[in-house]
């Protein structure tokens, strides 16, 4: 039932430009399973535990979809300085447990560090996104279609990353209006070449990660720090209007929420070690 629910906020999360589904995952305690667990289903060596595990991951995240994807809509609208409050609490609230999971810190880890926070910042640099045009959001064209594949394929290697939101790298894209409206509408063509792609792009990137996680958790992890840290800036700036007030309620909400559920992760964790 946990794991349905940390699929559920995942979902949601990548709804939201500037939030990370990964980052939710590591504040569940279920990040390096999840890693684990795709790698091993793309080399076909998936166990029974592993099988049911990513089943309820991916009905959470499809049910944080579907069933929010107006309300995440509203909520930025209505109220974007508690709305990106609540993200930027939510991310500063997961950085302790993620540095808890490195083991002795060296000079040389903390460059990870900082070519993660380096790195989400020059992504952010853009600034705003390309617009899809209102009318033909949901073409149907080879070219349309051809480029929603793509840019699953792009945006699903930053879903994985704790701290590059998918959601963020779509906007950057062009993509993310079209891939809402398309959810909104349960436009299947769309939604299959989109999904299609970021099936891809998450065979392509978590192979890799498994390997780092196994091999260099310390530095690994470190790095996955540094992304989480460079994506405050560019959620605290995102409201139009800056609402000292309100977003400073937002952020302590969400550093609240963020320490209780990393603890709850946390201790499932220990007792399906036990």
């Amino acid at each position: 039932m946990f794991n349905t629910v940390v699929g559920f906020l995942m979902g949601i999360a990548n709804l939201i430009p500037g939030v990370s589904a990964g980052t939710v995952a590591l504040l569940g305690g279920v990040y390096d399973k999840l890693i684990h667990a795709i790698s091993d289903f793309l080399s076909l060596k998936l166990s029974k535990g592993e099988l049911l595990f990513l089943i309820e991951i991916v009905v959470g995240i499809v049910v944080g979809l579907v069933g929010f994807s107006h309300l995440v809509e509203t909520a930025i609208v209505k109220f974007p300085s508690v709305t990106y409050g609540v993200f930027t609490g939510l991310v500063i609230g997961g950085i302790p447990f993620v540095f808890s999971q490195t083991g002795n810190r060296r000079k040389s880890h903390w460059l990870n560090f900082f070519i993660g926070v380096f790195l989400v910042i020059l992504l952010s640099l853009p600034g705003e996104a390309t617009k899809e045009a209102g009318k033909n959001i949901l073409e149907h064209s080879p070219a349309k279609l051809s480029y929603d594949i793509f840019a699953g394929m792009i945006g699903s290697s930053s879903m994985i990353l704790p701290g590059v939101s998918g959601a963020f790298i779509l906007l950057l894209l062009g993509e993310y209006h079209r891939a809402i409206a398309a959810i909104n509408a349960l436009d299947v063509y769309v939604i299959l070449t989109i999904g299609f792609g970021i099936i891809l792009g998450i065979a392509l990137i978590s192979k890799m990660l498994n390997m780092l996680l196994e091999r260099k958790r310390t530095a690994t992890f470190m790095f996955l720090a540094g992304l989480m840290s460079g994506s405050i800036p560019d959620l605290l700036l995102r409201p139009a209007v800056f609402n000292f007030a309100q977003i400073l309620m937002g952020i302590s909400a969400g550093i609240v929420f963020s320490l209780y559920f990393s603890r709850i992760g946390k201790k499932i964790g220990e007792t399906r070690t036990q």
